[in-house]
């Protein structure tokens, strides 16, 4: 029987340990998670950005929270949304008002906003920065096409067959190793969130302000990620890994040119 207070106790445990069995792929997300918070102000004039920035925030850190917790169909379902809510934040950067979302308040709450605005969002998006929308797109098409909706692969890490009768688990069953390649994975994303951002803060120079030293901080972690991300080419060729993380390593060859 699955109990909720156990599923407490065990993703506690898988919490408290990450910093041991994860290694720098995680080390290096909590760096990276703390660098996303580099807005430190934003123009009075833009009324939209902070929204979406700060669920891009809040978005990373769930992700890497549910995926060291072994719930990895959570953590990509909200990686796509917070891809999405980075598209949203590019957007802002020219349409800054509420009535460019076409925002409806009740008193302080919004109620309704533009039926088209993500797909309004996207075109915007890819007009003004097609190279990285390209980006943004493999990784979204990824998610979609193996965690938006139920399917055999993403949900066969759920159950086995353990002494003829079948079990059910709350947590996948990867490998440490699979969950250091896809934090690998994520941090990658981050990297690409962070580079989205430098350069939106040339082309917008006056919508926010970067905290102090960000530059110094952003190339020591992109060097950090760099070795990382040369070191598991290599540990894969050798290994076997799980079909996620396969799957992982083909998206991230595929994208590899945002890097440089």
């Amino acid at each position: 029987m699955i109990d909720l207070n156990w599923i407490i106790e065990q993703e506690n445990n898988l919490t408290d340990r990450a910093r041991f069995d994860l290694g720098d792929n995680y080390h290096l997300s909590l760096d990276l998670l703390k660098l996303l918070q580099c807005v430190k102000s934003f123009s009075i004039e833009n009324e939209m950005a902070h929204v979406f920035d700060s669920q891009i925030l809040k978005g990373f850190h769930l992700v890497i929270l549910n995926t060291i917790r072994r719930h990895n169909v959570e953590a990509q379902l909200i990686l796509r949304y917070t891809l999405e809510s980075l598209v949203l934040f590019v957007y802002s950067m020219e349409h800054i008002k509420e009535k460019d979302f076409k925002i409806v308040r009740n008193d302080f709450q919004i109620i309704d906003y533009d039926d088209k605005l993500l797909e309004n969002a996207y075109i915007h998006f890819k007009k003004r920065y097609p190279e990285l929308s390209k980006e943004i797109q493999n990784m979204k098409d990824f998610i979609n096409a193996f965690y938006s909706h139920s399917n055999p692969m993403a949900s066969q890490y759920n159950s086995a067959i353990i002494d003829g009768r079948l079990k059910a688990f709350v947590f996948d069953t990867y490998e440490n190793s699979s969950i250091r390649e896809i934090l690998l994975t994520i941090n990658f994303i981050m990297i690409a969130t962070l580079k989205i951002y430098k350069q939106l803060k040339i082309d917008y120079k006056n919508m926010f302000y970067f905290n102090d030293n960000f530059e110094n901080q952003f190339h020591e972690l992109l060097a950090r990620h760099d070795k990382l991300f040369k070191d598991s080419k290599e540990n894969y060729e050798a290994e076997d890994y799980w079909m996620d993380s396969i799957k992982m390593r083909k998206v991230l060859n595929k994208i590899d040119g945002i890097k440089k």
